[in-house]
């Protein structure tokens, strides 16, 4: 049994040890096509954390290029995906500024107010965040009035305002 053990502890260190050698590797690589198309895979096999330093390091080498528009895409995305909200609201506001005639910019766009409308609190504390995700919502269907996501808008403005009716309410109650 303990021979068992011990193997299989020889077998999970060496998997843990390689695939950190690996990376090791991405990190310390010059090649920028081979960082993008690791940080892409590690990033569509929802390991965010290992791609977002990638990506990072990416923006300021790629800058100018082709690449350019892509990698600050995924950058705005990792940031979505490690669920630092306020930081993926800022980069995905960036990517439509910079980018505006992006294939992504629609997506962006929508998923900036989704940051913005998951930082929206209880409708016990203050509401600053509550209004800012309304009016995200409004510049997406203002700016893409014929979108398949304006329902999804609708539905979530009309939850973000039930919230703020919510707190007047509560505080004339009181």
């Amino acid at each position: 049994m303990k021979k068992i053990a011990c193997l299989l502890l020889l077998v999970l260190s060496t998997f843990a040890f390689s695939s950190c050698s690996e990376y090791n590797k991405v990190l310390k690589s010059s090649d920028p096509d081979y960082k993008f198309t690791k940080a892409v895979e590690y990033y569509e096999d929802n390991r965010c954390y290992q791609a977002l330093p990638l990506f990072e390091e990416l923006i300021a080498s790629v800058r100018g290029t082709q690449r350019a528009e892509e990698a600050y895409y995924y950058f705005a995305k990792t940031h979505y995906c490690v669920q630092d909200y306020y930081l993926a609201n800022y980069y995905l506001k960036s990517f439509v500024k910079t980018f505006p005639t992006s294939q992504y910019a629609e997506e962006c766009l929508f998923e900036s107010a989704m940051c913005s409308y998951k930082l929206s609190p209880i409708y016990s504390l203050d509401q600053t965040d509550t209004r800012i995700a309304i009016d995200e919502f409004q510049l997406f269907i203002d700016r893409y009035p014929n979108s398949q996501l304006r329902d999804s808008c609708n539905k979530m403005v009309d939850q973000l305002r039930q919230k703020l009716e919510r707190k007047s309410f509560e505080v004339a109650k009181l």
